[in-house]
């Protein structure tokens, strides 16, 4: 057989492995869909979310995380956002964070604890903003959070993990709820990364 037959029937041995291993992801696609009948959904809230860590949402005269939908705060809208924080897979997500935190046997948590966490939330949230700034809104949330203890317990980390997934997330969705603490405790776990700001962007001070 001359070398051109040969490359012939490497071709086509190439194109029906290809078919195969597509037909393969193909089953494995639709088995994980029926083991799980919400994939889907999951699969678009990730997408849906994935911009608030993209560096490029800084872009704009207003931070998105700045830029407040009125619809939120509706009666109605403020129920549904309070009953998410029930959902099994928002308290899973925010558990998993919850979990980096360095707490105390006793289930306290210091403040040199939560400083050090929150710092690494939000240089992921908002790599705009230079140290001191967000040391200043750090010293802010410690003191509305401990609500006027000199420590933390879990359910008021957990009340406010809950309150920052609720103001970054776009919809009252609670599989975006669940896909943002998610993508972000992967992100602290070092498992995922996020795209940098660049070295030339402005960073906002506490000045």
């Amino acid at each position: 057989m001359d070398n051109d037959s040969k490359d012939g029937l490497d071709v086509i041995l190439e194109e029906e492995n290809q078919q195969v291993v597509t037909e393969v992801n193909q089953d494995i696609e639709e088995m994980m869909r029926n083991l799980d009948p919400n994939a889907a959904a999951k699969a678009q809230a990730m997408n849906d979310i994935k911009f608030i860590f993209d560096p490029r949402c800084y872009d704009g005269d207003v931070h998105y995380s700045k830029d407040g939908n009125a619809s939120y705060y509706t009666q109605e809208n403020e129920k549904k956002r309070l009953e998410l924080k029930k959902n099994m897979m928002i308290e899973d997500g925010i558990n998993a964070i919850l979990d980096l935190y360095p707490f105390e046997k006793d289930g306290t948590l210091e403040k040199v604890g939560y400083v050090k966490v929150n710092t690494c939330i939000a240089k992921i949230l908002r790599q705009d903003l230079s140290d001191a700034f967000i040391l200043k809104l750090i010293e802010e949330d410690w003191k509305n959070d401990c609500k006027g203890k000199s420590y933390m317990e879990r359910k008021d980390l957990f009340d406010s993990l809950f309150e920052l997934g609720d103001a970054w997330t776009p919809e009252i969705n609670v599989f975006q709820y669940a896909a943002f603490f998610e993508k972000l405790a992967k992100i602290l776990k070092g498992e995922e990364e996020v795209p940098r700001v660049p070295k030339n962007k402005t960073c906002i001070t506490a000045n």
